[in-house]
Order: structure tokens, then sequence, then C-alpha cells
């Protein structure tokens, strides 16, 4: 897999840690030329850890559609939405670039670059406060219901749990109480203080960004730099970072 950096050619997996301009991201991916990127593109077969047949899976899928094989790639069928992108796939007569952004990815960057050693990995960060508040208001928001709690384990009825999403997050053993905010405070540290370690130890991989970074012609420059150093970049405006909670 290591050589469809040639000419171009390139994986790029995004990451952050949910609530945090990841969709903006793959839009901003997605329109560059002969790119598609996808947004959480299969949940439903991925999950924290024991996911590295599916994480394979996607990479001998991307790599072959980028080599010129056929179009076929496992996409998750239960939100219909996320294949919004697939049109943009199957049309394009090129398909040089090819991604994913998805929260979940973080486990697996080690695994992803031992097979695409030039793939990249932008991962974004938003401010913390932002990202609780909009978390919770995110798994609050169906009225007169207890709210969703990923990281909560599955045995503890206080929460309500999803069983695609739940597999996703991390569990932690830090917390054990009923303020959802400390949940997410807990997994926003864990999350970046990973990304960190990983940043330091592939820098020419993997990159943390400010959301911010997509609200301006300098960040999205930055970012499209670092996925996409030999490709021409169309730069444009695809996020806008709510200050208060969404």
């Amino acid at each position: 897999m290591g050589g469809i950096e040639e000419n171009g050619k390139r994986i790029i997996i995004g990451l952050g840690s949910g609530r945090c301009g990841t969709m903006s991201l793959a839009k901003l991916i997605n329109a560059q030329t002969n790119s598609v990127c996808f947004h959480e593109l299969n949940p439903s077969g991925m999950s924290w850890c024991g996911a590295e047949y599916t994480v394979l899976s996607l990479l001998r899928d991307f790599t072959a559609i980028i080599e010129g094989e056929e179009r076929a790639i496992t996409a998750d069928l239960v939100s219909p939405d996320r294949l919004s992108i697939m049109p943009r796939l199957l049309e394009l007569q090129n398909v040089d670039v090819l991604g994913d952004v998805a929260s979940y990815y973080l486990p697996y960057v080690e695994l992803v670059i031992s097979r695409a050693p030039a793939a990249r990995f932008p991962c974004m960060r938003r401010d913390k406060k932002e990202t609780i508040d909009s978390f919770v208001n995110k798994l609050s928001e169906l009225p007169n219901e207890k709210p969703r709690n990923p990281w909560a384990c599955l045995e503890d009825r206080r929460w309500r749990h999803d069983p695609i999403w739940d597999r996703c997050f991390p569990k932690t053993s830090k917390v054990n109480g009923e303020d959802l905010a400390e949940y997410i405070g807990e997994y926003y540290d864990e999350y970046y203080r990973e990304a960190e370690i990983v940043e330091r130890e592939h820098r020419e991989n993997f990159r943390i960004f400010d959301t911010n970074d997509l609200n301006s012609n300098e960040g999205r420059s930055e970012i499209l730099n670092f996925c996409l150093p030999d490709a021409d970049h169309k730069n444009f405006h695809v996020h806008k970072n709510k200050r208060k909670s969404h």
C-alpha cells in the first residue's frame, strides 16, 4: 500500500474527539480535486478496540479504488445520510485522494501507518468547554429521556446506551457518577493526551489543528498543505465555530 502516494495519490484519515469540526474537515477535503472524503463511513463495523480487520478492510478498499480498480467500499447503511458522498465517488473520472473522518480511528494510527506510510492524519481540537457543552446538548437532545453516555459501561443503567456508538468510544473507570460533563471532560483529556503522543512520534503523518483553523484562509491552507502537500488546493469557508453550544 505504501506506493499510492506517488503522483499526488494519498489516503487521509481525519480525527478529533467529536463535536470539534470533523464534518467540516471532511467537507474541506472532499472539495479538493479528485478527492473523496467520508464522515464516519462505517461506525457499525468499528469499535474503540478490536476493529483491526475493519480498518485493514477500509485501507484495502481505499487503495484499490485509488489504483483504479472497482469502486466498491463497505459503508454503513444504518444512517443513509452518511452515503451522501457516494455519488461523487462513483462519478469522478479519477479518484486520487480517499479519506474518512471519525474520532474512533485514534487507536489505529500505528496500524494505518504500517500499511500506508504516507497516510495523513489531521486531528481537530476544539476548546474543551465548548466541546463538553456541545456533547452534553447532543447526548441530552431527547426530551424526557435519560442522557446517552457512551463512556459509561453498558451495565450502568443510569444512562441511555446506543449499541453502535457505545462501542466506538473508550470506557472510563475514573468517573462514576451522574455528571455527564465530567465523563466528557475525562474523555477529552485522555483523547488529546494520546493524540499529542502520536503527534510527537509521527509528526510527518499526524498533526493537531485547532478547530478555529477551519474559519480562516490561513488555517485552512495549513490543513490542506499538511494533508495534500503535492496538490493545488481549493480554499473556501466550510465551518462556523459557534461559541454557544450546538
